[in-house]
């Protein structure tokens, strides 16, 4: 058996795509292997669910194509369809939003592999897409 002071206090914040675990000890408690092992297991659920739901919620779709589409996109640069012209998008949408996905992930000429968008999930290239076809 492994002892270990028992947190009277505790606090989670997150800090650049890291759980922080701050507390404030009271009193020496008993911890058991079974125990210690689930508390990993809790604290690493928790550490998932926070990054993914930070990546969720911190995307913007207006944002992102400024930031990472619109170098290319605003102004039609190497050869890539102009933003928010459904003329210039029609032909590429005609092979499938999965097709574009695939061209955006792996690159597509001038278009290196993942766009300028390396954090994107798929959704995320999907939505990005999405917006960009869309006329104004």
């Amino acid at each position: 058996m492994v002892y270990n002071e028992r947190p009277s206090a505790q606090i989670l914040f997150y800090h650049r795509g890291i759980i922080l675990k701050w507390c404030v000890c009271r009193k020496p408690v008993a911890i058991t292997k079974e125990r210690d092992q689930t508390m990993k297991k809790l604290t690493l659920l928790a550490a998932l669910t926070a990054t993914l739901s930070a990546n969720v919620q911190a995307f913007d779709v207006e944002t992102k194509y400024t930031q990472a589409c619109a170098a290319c996109h605003k102004m039609a640069v190497a050869g890539a369809p102009k933003a928010f012209d459904a003329e210039a998008w029609a032909p590429r949408l005609e092979k499938g939003m999965d097709t574009l996905v695939q061209s955006v992930t792996n690159g597509l000429n001038a278009m290196p592999p993942r766009g300028l968008c390396m954090d994107c999930t798929a959704d995320q290239y999907k939505a990005l897409i999405e917006y960009m076809s869309t006329p104004k």
